[in-house]
């Protein structure tokens, strides 16, 4: 029974570890209608990230950066600073709280990746090889390295992290990788 028991411990430990809910830094919870609304389009969380570049904290810089209109980006600013993601300063933006988090078993996951994803595929006959890099492999290994995979790619997220929370805020960017099964 100490076994059984020590097994399930080891299970559980490996089911929290494998939540990259619970290796990332979140500092604002959204309530489920601005969570709508803020993972709705890619620009929310970009104006959000850019708004912390210095050079780029005046809205007019950053739609034209990001090439969105004054009404649209002027709606999403408005957003931010009334959810506090975003403040404003004598006419400029700052980024609020750090990081926002979907849960994995969020409805609207699916569209913020996808949303993301899309970007990267508008981007990718443009890739600058020296900073930037795409990367697809399928491939065949055994159900035992699917598991060790997934953990690198868990321990590489949460690596990732740690960089970004100090980092200088100078350029924005956008990591995508996939990694599932294909049937």
């Amino acid at each position: 029974s100490l076994s059984d028991f020590l097994k399930k411990q080891i299970e559980e430990v490996r089911t929290e570890r494998a939540k990259l809910s619970s290796r990332v830094t979140r500092s604002r919870e959204l309530s489920s209608e601005e969570q709508a609304l803020f993972y709705s389009n890619w620009a929310y969380s970009a104006i959000r990230i850019l708004s912390s570049i210095p050079g780029l904290r005046a809205p007019e810089a950053i739609f034209k950066r990001l090439g969105l209109s004054r009404s649209f980006g002027n709606q999403v600013v408005e957003f931010l600073i009334r959810t506090g993601l975003c403040v404003e300063s004598e006419g400029k933006l700052g980024m609020g709280p750090q990081m926002t988090h979907l849960e994995a078993d969020s409805p609207l996951v699916s569209r913020h990746h996808g949303n993301w994803r899309v970007k990267a595929m508008e981007r990718h006959p443009m890739l600058r090889p020296e900073d930037e890099l795409a990367y697809s492999a399928p491939m065949s290994l055994s159900a035992d390295d699917v598991l060790k995979v997934r953990s690198l790619l868990s321990d590489l997220v949460q690596r990732v992290d740690e960089i970004v929370g100090p980092s200088a805020c100078e350029r924005l960017y956008c990591l995508n990788f996939d990694w599932f099964e294909v049937k």
